[in-house]
Formats: structure tokens, C-alpha cells, sequence
């Protein structure tokens, strides 16, 4: 079966407050504040000294498990929120794969389901392994992004976005991180991005909904209750959104792990990848836990995950 043999991120060492941010991004010391207090965010991490390609060879270095592994990986899946870079002409995820030395991989860029496409590709690369059938085989998924001109630094009332980013090891015969099932929704309406009119406010009153529905889909898909749930692995945005799909889902509020949101902001698609490398620094999954990984983004994308530690 799909599992995660092994998951890092990486998290850049400059770290800017909202404070900081306030003036370029044009927030009032009133927003700062809503942002803080509500929905959770204090700063984020930069990478001023990397582009788009040095960040995701920087995830893909921080796993340990690749070096000597490399003719192993048969498929590298860069999993993008948006489908512009600041890297001209240049290829990144060919850059990045080539970077890291694993010149016989398929490179495929994954668009469209913004940041709920690191689940849909952890699920891809999984599948491509399987049909494959060489047990020995590996996948890599990177996930993570620049905030440039073409990727806005502030999603109005939900994020701040950050420059985390994030590697995953994928094989199709791993016995933990074991992937139990995927659920997805799109709720074609707001594929648009541009919402006008009364879409704003739709799309807020569907999105917790949605999301719940989501998680349900994939709980049920697994064989899983919500009450066994170890734990929630989220994309960072929106403390108070958060606590309203537990009480949706009837599941702790403490089971989400937030604990990243303050100090690194909405990391795009990196944040389940992120969020998993932090819970296992601080063992906070034993073996043969349950847990979800949670996204929604842009366009009206919602994915969800269950996984067996």
C-alpha cells in the first residue's frame, strides 16, 4: 500500500512578524490584530536568499533517507499552488530533480488543485509505484513556494503565506505513514479565483461544510470513526474555521495540530508535509494511530487524507 517512508521540512531561519509585514501588504494595525487574535498567525518564514528551485532542493536535501537512494526514486512530483514561478524559462522541477541527482526519474509538475495537490500527488506518485510493481521503488513529492509577484503574500480574511517547504519519500510497499484513503471535492462555482458579487460570502458559508464533508468521505473510505482519529494534520489557515469543523466533525479541538500556525504561516501546499515532520519531532503519533491530512485551497479544492502511523 501507498505510505510516507519518510517526510521532512524545511524551514527557512528568517522569521517575519505581521508587524513587519503590515506596511508592504497594506494592513492596518486593526487587521494585524484580527490576524493574530482570530486567525491564529504571528509571523511567517522567509528565504531571501533562495529562489524557487533552491527552495524545493532544499526540502529534497533535508530528507536523510535519499542520499543513496537515488536510482531508487522513479518519479519526482513538484505539487504547485500556482502556475507561475519567478524562474523565467528555466524548468524547476527538472532543476531540482537533476539538483538532487536523480537524473532516471519521471519529473511531472502537478497544477490545478492548488494547495490540495500535495495530497492528490502523494496519491499519484503512490498509484504510478503500484503499477509499476518494483517493490523497491520510491516516489518524491516536493511541495512549497516563493511569494512573488505572480503569488500574492496574503489571502484577505483566511492566510498569510509563507516560504516553508516540504519533501516527501513515497513507496508502494511501506508499512507506516500507510495510506488507508483520499477523499476530494471541488465546488466548481468558485473555480473562477476572482470571486465577485456574493461568491465571497457563498464560498465562506461552504467551506466548513465542505471541509467536513470531506473529511467524512475519507473517514468512511478508511473504515475509520472521527473518534479515532489521532490527530488532524491541517493546512494552516484560519484557527477559527478550524474549530468550527471539529464541532462539525464531533472531534477535540486539540487534535489539530496548530502548533505551527503561529510562526510559519500558510506554507501553500507544504503544510500537511510540514505539520507531519513537526508531530514526529515532538512523537506525537504512535505506531498504528490514525490520522488525517487536511487542504483546501483555491478554486474551490478540498482534499482529505487517512493515514495509519
Amino acid at each position: 500500500m501507498t505510505g510516507l517512508v519518510e517526510v521532512s521540512g524545511y524551514l527557512p531561519a528568517t522569521s517575519v512578524g505581521l508587524d513587519e509585514l503590515a506596511g508592504p501588504l497594506g494592513m492596518s494595525p486593526v487587521d494585524v490584530g484580527i490576524y493574530t487574535k482570530f486567525v491564529g498567525m504571528g509571523a511567517v518564514r522567509e528565504a531571501p536568499d533562495l529562489d524557487y528551485v533552491d527552495l524545493l532542493t532544499a526540502a529534497g536535501s533535508s530528507l536523510a533517507g535519499l542520499p543513496g537512494a537515488e536510482r531508487r526514486v522513479r518519479y519526482v512530483v513538484v505539487s504547485r499552488t500556482s502556475q507561475h514561478t519567478d524562474v523565467g524559462r528555466r524548468n524547476p522541477a527538472h532543476e531540482a530533480a537533476a539538483r538532487l541527482g536523480l537524473h532516471d526519474a519521471l519529473v511531472l509538475t502537478l497544477t490545478q488543485r492548488f494547495c490540495a495537490g500535495t495530497l492528490v500527488a502523494l496519491d499519484l506518485v503512490g498509484r504510478l509505484l503500484a503499477a509499476d510493481g518494483e517493490p523497491d521503488a520510491l516516489g518524491l513529492v516536493l511541495a512549497g513556494e516563493k511569494c512573488t509577484a505572480f503569488v500574492p503574500r496574503l489571502l484577505r480574511g483566511t492566510a498569510v503565506m509563507g516560504e516553508s517547504a516540504a519533501a516527501c519519500l513515497v513507496s508502494a510497499s511501506a508499512e507506516c505513514d500507510v495510506v488507508l484513503s483520499l477523499a476530494t471535492r471541488r465546488l466548481g462555482r468558485f473555480s473562477t479565483l476572482h470571486l465577485t458579487g456574493d461568491e465571497p460570502k457563498a464560498y465562506s458559508d461552504a467551506y466548513v461544510p465542505t471541509l467536513t464533508e470531506v473529511m467524512r468521505d475519507a473517514l468512511a473510505g478508511a473504515g475509520v470513526e472521527p473518534a479515532d482519529v489521532r490527530m488532524i494534520l491541517p493546512h494552516n489557515v484560519n484557527r477559527i474555521w478550524w474549530r468550527a469543523a471539529c464541532k462539525e466533525l464531533g472531534v477535540p479541538r486539540d487534535r489539530v495540530h496548530l502548533d505551527l500556525l503561529p510562526v510559519v504561516g500558510h506554507c501553500f501546499g507544504a503544510d500537511q508535509l510540514v505539520n507531519r515532520t513537526d508531530a514526529g519531532h515532538k512523537d506525537l503519533l504512535a505506531p498504528g494511530d490514525h490520522y488525517l491530512m487536511v487542504a483546501a485551497g483555491l478554486g474551490g479544492e478540498f482534499a482529505a487524507m487517512v493515514l495509519r502511523s
